[in-house]
C-alpha cells in the first residue's frame, strides 16, 4: 500500500501558497479520481505519491474556498498545530522568513520530511540550507525549485516550467524524482547550481522588473503634464489613444505589481548578479542618451542595426511579431 502525504503549506495566504495550495488539491482529486477508476495514468511515475491531508498555514486568519472540495484541508495561524503529521512542508515565505523558520523548526520535523524552498533568488538559501544536510540527523529531503510562472497560471497546464536546482551533487538524483513526482504534469528545468540561477534570473526576472518600475514611475511622474486634465481616469485614456505597443507594455507593467514588495526586495537586493546586471543597463541606458543629446542620428541608426542583426541571428523576429499580434488579435476587447 502507497503512504498517503501530508503536505504543509507555510505562508499559505500569499498568492503563491494559494497556488501551491489549488495545485495540490488539484493533483489529489485527479491521482484519486483515476485510481477510483483503475486508469493507468501514463505520464506519471509509477511511485507517484497520493495525498491525504494538506495543512495551510498564515500569520492571517484563512478563510475557506468556496465552492470547492475542503475535505482534508485544515487552517491555521500556528505551525505547530500541523508539523509533525507532515511528510512535506512547502515554504512559500520571503528567504529571510524561511531561514528563520526553519532554523526554529528543525527539532520539530519528523523524520525523512521534504523540504521544499521556493524563492527566486537561491545563493542565500543554498548556504544556509546546505549546512542543514551535513547537520542534521533527521534525514531531512530539502528540494529548491522556482516556478517559472506567476500564481494566475492554469494548474492544469502542461506548459508550466519549474527550475529545479539542485542542493548537493551526490543527491541529485534523488532530488530530481522527487521534483518530477511531485509535479509530474510539467516541464522541469534542471540548472547546475544557485550561482547559475541567479544569473540567468537576474536577466530574466530582476532586470524585467526594474526596467517596468522604472516605465511606471516614469508615466506617474509626467503623466499630468501631457493627458488633459478633465480625464478622470488618465491611464485609462493613454490605453484609449495608444498603439499595440504601449498596450502591451503597459498590462506587463501593471500587472508585476500585484507582486508582494518582498519579492521586489528579493529580486534586487538578495542577488548580486542582479545588482550588476541593472548597472549594466543603466550605463547603457545614460551612454544612449547621450547620443540622443548630441542628435547622433549615424550612431543611433547603427546601434538599432547591431541589435537587430545580433538579436536576428538566433531569433526569428518575423515569428516574434506573428505572435505579438496573435496575442494582440486574441485579445482585443480587453486591451
Amino acid at each position: 500500500m502507497k503512504l498517503l502525504y501530508n503536505i504543509l503549506i507555510i505562508g499559505a495566504g500569499g498568492r503563491m501558497g494559494n497556488w501551491f495550495f489549488r495545485y495540490f488539491k488539484y493533483l489529489r482529486t485527479f491521482y484519486n479520481s483515476h485510481s477510483k477508476r483503475k486508469e493507468k495514468i501514463s505520464y506519471a511515475d509509477k511511485e507517484h505519491f497520493g495525498i491525504d491531508k494538506i495543512f495551510l498555514v498564515d500569520r492571517k486568519t484563512l478563510d475557506k474556498d468556496d465552492g470547492s472540495d475542503e475535505s482534508n484541508v485544515y487552517r491555521s495561524t500556528q505551525i505547530s498545530d500541523f508539523i509533525r503529521e507532515s511528510h512535506i512542508v512547502v515554504f512559500c515565505t520571503p528567504t529571510e522568513i524561511t531561514i528563520k523558520l526553519m532554523d526554529k523548526l528543525l527539532n520539530s520535523f519528523r523524520d525523512e520530511t521534504i523540504v521544499v524552498e521556493v524563492s527566486s533568488v537561491k545563493n542565500r538559501i543554498h548556504r544556509k540550507f546546505k549546512k542543514y544536510l551535513g547537520d542534521y540527523k533527521k534525514d531531512l529531503k530539502l528540494i529548491s525549485i522556482h516556478p517559472m510562472f506567476g500564481p494566475g497560471a492554469l494548474i492544469s497546464s502542461n506548459s508550466n516550467i519549474i527550475l529545479h536546482i539542485p542542493f548537493d551533487k551526490s543527491l541529485e538524483s534523488v532530488e530530481s524524482k522527487l521534483v518530477k513526482r511531485m509535479f509530474p504534469l510539467y516541464e522541469i528545468i534542471k540548472l547546475d547550481n544557485a550561482v547559475s540561477h541567479d544569473a540567468l534570473i537576474s536577466l530574466v526576472i530582476s532586470l524585467i522588473y526594474f526596467m517596468n518600475l522604472i516605465f511606471s514611475r516614469t508615466l506617474i511622474d509626467t503623466i499630468d503634464r501631457y493627458v488633459p486634465q478633465n480625464s478622470k481616469d488618465r491611464f485609462k485614456f493613454l490605453k484609449q489613444i495608444s498603439g499595440s505597443s504601449y498596450k502591451v507594455q503597459s498590462i506587463l507593467s501593471e500587472s508585476i505589481l500585484l507582486d508582494d514588495t518582498s519579492l521586489f526586495n528579493g529580486l534586487f537586493l538578495d542577488s548580486p548578479k542582479s545588482l550588476e546586471i541593472i548597472k549594466k543597463y543603466g550605463k547603457r541606458y545614460s551612454d544612449l542618451v547621450s547620443k540622443l543629446e548630441k542628435k547622433d542620428k549615424w550612431y543611433i541608426e547603427n546601434y538599432v542595426s547591431e541589435i537587430k542583426n545580433e538579436i536576428s541571428s538566433q531569433v526569428d523576429l518575423e515569428q516574434s511579431y506573428r505572435l505579438l499580434y496573435n496575442f494582440i488579435n486574441k485579445n482585443k476587447k480587453f486591451l
